[in-house]
């Protein structure tokens, strides 16, 4: 041999440390992974390779399936110069590589190898916990949100980052491929940004920056293919967006059951998602559907809530059924934002002779239903009592405030499982029992 390097697979030449890596299928795919050691990234690419590299490349790729060969073939990247790595799992492998390499009469220089184990057992792991702030309606969500579309998750990549001044993190990117956009700052493909890595995936790529592997408490995964709905930050001077924290910023599309401390991709998406909320009067009830409305109905509604998210109004849209007939009801939190909604309909001339749009103003805290400012015993006692009315077909004797203030879960239903959360909600706020 002209050439007998070896790199103690892509971690060693970082961290000086042995390393533990996945071994990887060996395909003919078009793509391949790149360890780039001058911005210390790891990642897979389709970029086009010069004509030599990739004629060495496909050699040793063939090489490793005729001879049943378990590893991976990688370009590594340092001060600029690209070779092709032959990673194996034993000493025996990358000597049958180098025979080959000899008759194939391939340039020695532009190839390195590794022998490697491989034992995910003995991955490392380090745990870190982020105290993350928390949004507790639509509005506030969207106050930091600048980001919002659904898209594909396209690609996966690793890079160490500067977390901070003086930290040094991990952190996994994801390229996201975006269907629909609903903020004119997002671009036709995003990357997201996560702090810290994947337990048990990716170790290559992982174990080829840090030799061990940050795991961010609560932190979500995605995977290749994975289509979300995403509420994301992405600051100007930037090339990646973040999330606001890890339960409120990726959501399913289309499960608009799945509340996220109040927030649900229907709030999200009110254009796309048809559920809407019923308060009716006549039968004593009160439920979240998606049946269709009368066609008038549904603009009504529609443009009050778009003109509710416009001005940043912090509430929700209803239908409110009384005596048969079917009025949209707009529920702000205080006078003065129902008021600016009730101009807005006025400037816009919505058709409010055929379907009635009524204001309701209140100011009422989730759970507090006596409004005394505590969430306690006496208020879950309350949400049974109107739930029991409900049973047996009476009126549940709340206020218009005080159904959503028992509506302590956001489905749409007063009834048993509101009263167990707010009792649950006193005992963390540390509230005293009723008497």
């Amino acid at each position: 041999m002209k050439k007998n390097r070896m790199i103690a697979m892509l971690a060693a030449a970082l961290c000086g440390t042995a390393v533990v890596t996945a071994s990887l299928p060996v395909t003919a795919a078009d793509g391949y992974y790149v360890l780039d050691r001058d911005v210390h990234k790891a990642y897979y690419s389709t970029q086009p390779l010069n004509e030599e590299l990739q004629s060495i490349i496909n050699g040793l790729r063939q090489c490793m399936t005729l001879n049943e060969i378990e590893g991976s073939v990688w370009i590594y990247s340092k001060d600029g110069a690209k070779t092709v790595a032959a990673v194996c799992e034993d000493t025996a492998d990358w000597h049958t590589i180098q025979t080959y390499v000899q008759e194939a009469e391939l340039n020695e220089d532009l190839i390195i190898y590794d022998a490697v184990t491989h034992n995910a057992s003995d991955t490392q792991y380090t745990t870190v916990a982020y105290d993350w702030p928390y949004y507790d309606d639509f509005n506030a969500l969207m106050d930091k949100a600048n980001c919002l579309f659904e898209g594909t998750v396209r690609s996966i990549h690793f890079e160490n980052c500067n977390i901070g001044s003086q930290t040094t993190m991990l952190c996994t990117f994801y390229e996201i491929e975006v269907q629909k956009r609903y903020c004119d700052t997002v671009s036709n493909v995003v990357m997201l940004r996560v702090e810290g890595g994947i337990q048990d995936a990716y170790l290559t790529e992982q174990l080829a920056l840090t030799d061990q592997i940050p795991l961010v408490v609560g932190m979500p995964v995605l995977k290749v293919g994975d289509k979300r709905l995403f509420a994301l930050y992405q600051a100007e001077d930037v090339d990646f967006a973040s999330l606001l924290n890890p339960v409120q910023s990726i959501y399913q599309t289309g499960d608009s059951a799945a509340l996220h401390r109040g927030i649900s991709p229907a709030e999200l998406l009110p254009d796309t998602v048809a559920s809407y909320r019923v308060l009716d009067r006549d039968k004593h009830i009160s439920y979240v559907t998606d049946a269709p409305l009368p066609d008038e109905v549904c603009t009504v509604k529609d443009q009050v809530n778009d003109l509710m998210k416009r001005n940043k109004l912090p509430g929700s849209v209803w239908i409110y059924i009384k005596d048969g007939e079917m009025s949209v009801a707009a529920v702000c939190k205080n006078t003065s934002d129902w008021e600016i909604l009730q101009a807005q309909v006025e400037q816009y001339g919505m058709p409010e002779s055929e379907v009635p749009v009524i204001y309701d103003a209140i100011a009422y805290t989730c759970g507090d239903l006596n409004s005394d400012g505590t969430t306690n015993a006496s208020d879950a006692a309350n949400v049974l009592i109107a739930a029991a009315n409900m049973g047996a077909g009476k009126d549940s004797g709340l206020t218009d405030a005080q159904f959503q203030a028992a509506d302590f879960n956001f489905d749409g239903i007063v009834n048993a499982s509101d009263a167990a959360l707010i009792l649950q909600q006193a005992a963390e706020n540390g509230a005293k029992p009723m008497e």
